[in-house]
């Protein structure tokens, strides 16, 4: 079975872990379209983003980074 691509971007409502990723409460991520209903509760649906973009997939820990500099 191939893996679906996480290609809709959301915002954390509260700390979560999606799949092998712990998200911050007001993180933006990426999930699988499948994933949708079931943490819907739990998140703010941004949209869908191109499959360009969706290459990294996951948590985006860039404002991680730059908080720490």
């Amino acid at each position: 079975m191939a893996k679906e691509k996480r290609t809709v971007r959301v915002n954390a409502k509260i700390n979560l872990k999606y799949d092998k990723d712990v998200v911050k409460i007001g993180q933006e991520f990426l999930v699988r379209k499948s994933d949708i209903e079931d943490i819907g509760a739990y998140v703010e649906v941004l949209g869908e983003v191109d499959k360009e973009a969706s290459k990294g997939d996951g948590a985006s820990n860039e404002d991680d980074k730059k908080s720490e500099e």
